[in-house]
């Protein structure tokens, strides 16, 4: 976001490298695009800032494919862990 409004395309790399580690603001971001309204006061207010905390254009089904991939992977490490764990 920083890097859209300083227009800036190392600042903008160094963001889709930091949002590949983690993608949570990813997903916090279109969460957030689908739970706004898209019309009304809101939406006239923040047009061009692109929501809250976001540059405004959402995220590609390829970075919806690696947030999958990256929720399964950290899934399945936490029951491999879990399964080490003597909770008995």
């Amino acid at each position: 976001m920083i890097g859209s409004y300083i227009n800036n395309s190392a600042v903008i790399s160094s963001g889709i490298f930091i949002s590949l580690i983690s993608p949570f603001h990813t997903i916090y971001t279109e969460a957030q695009r689908a739970l706004m309204p898209a019309t009304g006061i809101v939406a006239e207010m923040m047009q061009n800032m692109g929501g809250l905390s976001g540059s405004g254009r959402p995220a590609s089904i390829w970075m919806f494919l690696y947030i999958t991939i990256y929720g399964v992977g950290f899934l399945m490490l936490a029951v491999r862990k879990f399964n080490k764990t003597d909770i008995s």
